[in-house]
């Protein structure tokens, strides 16, 4: 058996909105009082591109701005370019601001990217939930090629001729023939004419082939492929689906934008050493 079929979820995932209003809302471009998107305008503001009293995103503009690529503040600002009018903590030396914290000490520099750093490690968000099916998948040459005896792969499958199905992952193509069980599925899953992205449960079997009439003379074993169940992935999950996979991704950026940092920040300290 296949050991894996998708069940009836106790409850569905919100919906992801493209636009969204509210005291508290998720969408992609959103307003209201404490938001979260990929367009975020509020009073708290957090997403890639966040506008708000607090902001912030990958890039923030605010009263208070903490932003990685820039962060622009009224008051203070954060980011690897950072403008503000009373006091900013930037990375890269350059910045405007009435005052900016590497005009203190230059080693202040460092003090964004421990920030995200520690930021990434307190507020690292959590994934919204994948409803359905999730199987350990296997490339499809890896079955055609012998190395696996059976696997769940995802492919763009059709339906064949003959009670076949016809998959394509990447260069690899297989028609390969179909139960009873999966031509069922393949049936309500792939419409007339066209293909659909699937999860195939794809097992190998030995089928004896037309040997000797004798009884003790070997007959010959062919390895057959065979397309034994289909089922849907589960939907996408976008990333402003939620507060906390939108966090999750914004930590993510996080951790990356220090290793950035990091590199171009110590590059700028030896060119102006050089120089």
């Amino acid at each position: 058996m296949s050991g894996v079929r998708p069940g009836a979820p106790a409850a569905a995932a919100p919906p992801a909105r493209w636009i969204a209003t509210g005291n508290m809302a998720n969408g992609f471009l959103v307003f209201g009082n404490v938001v979260t998107g990929v367009i975020a305008v509020g009073n708290v503001a957090r997403g890639f591109i966040a506008i708000g009293n607090v902001a912030i995103g990958v890039v923030a503009i605010g009263n208070v701005a903490i932003g990685v690529v820039g962060g622009f503040g009224a008051t203070i600002a954060l980011g690897a370019v950072a403008a503000s009018g009373v006091l900013a903590f930037p990375v890269f030396d350059g910045t405007a601001g009435v005052a900016s914290a590497l005009e203190l000490h230059p080693v202040l520099s460092v003090f964004p990217i421990l920030f995200w750093l520690l930021a990434a490690r307190l507020f690292h968000g959590s994934r919204a939930p994948r409803l359905g099916p999730s199987p350990e998948l296997s490339p499809l040459r890896a079955l055609l090629r012998g190395e696996r005896s059976e696997g769940w792969i995802r492919a763009r499958v059709e339906r064949a001729d003959g009670g076949a199905l016809r998959l394509k992952q990447g260069g690899a193509r297989a028609e390969l023939p179909a139960t009873p069980e999966a031509l069922g599925a393949a049936g309500a899953l792939i419409p007339e004419g066209r293909e659909a992205r699937l999860y195939v449960y794809v097992r190998a079997e030995e089928h004896v082939g037309g040997g000797g009439s004798g009884y003790r003379e070997a007959q010959a074993r062919e390895r057959v492929l065979t397309c034994a169940d289909l089922v849907e992935p589960p939907a996408r999950v976008l990333p402003w689906s939620s507060g906390g996979e939108a966090q999750w991704w914004l930590a993510r950026a996080w951790d990356a934008g220090a290793v950035v940092a990091i590199v171009a920040r110590g590059a700028q300290i030896v060119m102006g050493a050089i120089g």
